[in-house]
């Protein structure tokens, strides 16, 4: 029965999740890895479903095994239409997933220039860091869709350029390692230092 609560909030079927509801399922009943219905809603986007099990006392905090939240879920898969009803209703801005990383940090690293702006604006941190030492920076280089944007944005907050993470890699050499030449060169025009660093795993592959 958890598992069709689910499955309704990730379809955005208010109707069916109601009716779970109403037949004794705890609203945070989690599903396999710790998911809930209010993270499958606020993941796929359904801001009605979010809403609604919101106010019959939905945790807006309450994470899956991996450490995942309302919030990182919808970070993740830029639904900036339930982000600030999530953060309305207390999200933590500031929460961890297993790998270490904040909202802001998975908005740096996959989601839309427009998610990481409503974060930043919500009091998210742009300096925020892994316990690597991965900054917002170097996961933005990560990826070439949207990343100039996201770049610039973050440099214009403070985010240090030439920050390495405790192995020694930097924006600069995640650009490069990715083949990313633009992000590459563009990060050089904004004061980059190259870095020749290269990731184990394509360590293992020369």
């Amino acid at each position: 029965m958890a598992k069709n609560l689910l499955y309704a909030a990730g379809h955005g079927s208010l109707k069916e999740v109601k009716r779970f509801l109403e037949k004794g399922i705890a609203v945070d009943t989690p599903f396999d890895s710790g998911m809930t219905a209010l993270s499958n809603a606020a993941f796929a986007g359904h801001l009605e479903v979010v809403e609604f099990l919101l106010s019959v006392g939905a945790d807006p905090n309450c994470a899956s095994e991996m450490g995942v939240t309302p919030l990182t879920a919808a970070t993740r898969n830029w639904r900036v239409n339930v982000i600030p009803c999530l953060i309305k209703a207390g999200a933590n801005l500031h929460h961890r997933t297993e790998q270490g990383h904040t909202s802001v940090m998975i908005a740096a690293n996959w989601a839309t220039l427009e998610t990481l702006q409503l974060l930043v604006e919500a009091g998210a941190d742009v300096l925020d860091q892994s316990p690597e030492g991965h900054t917002t920076l170097m996961l933005a280089a990560l990826h070439n869709d949207r990343s100039q944007e996201r770049l610039e944005y973050l440099l214009e907050r403070g985010v240090d350029i030439n920050a390495v993470t405790k192995e020694g890699a930097s924006a600069y050499s995640y650009a490069n390692e990715k083949g990313h030449h633009e992000l590459r060169d563009f990060l050089v025009s904004r004061g980059a230092l190259e870095n020749d660093y290269i990731s184990p795993w394509r360590r293992k592959k020369t």
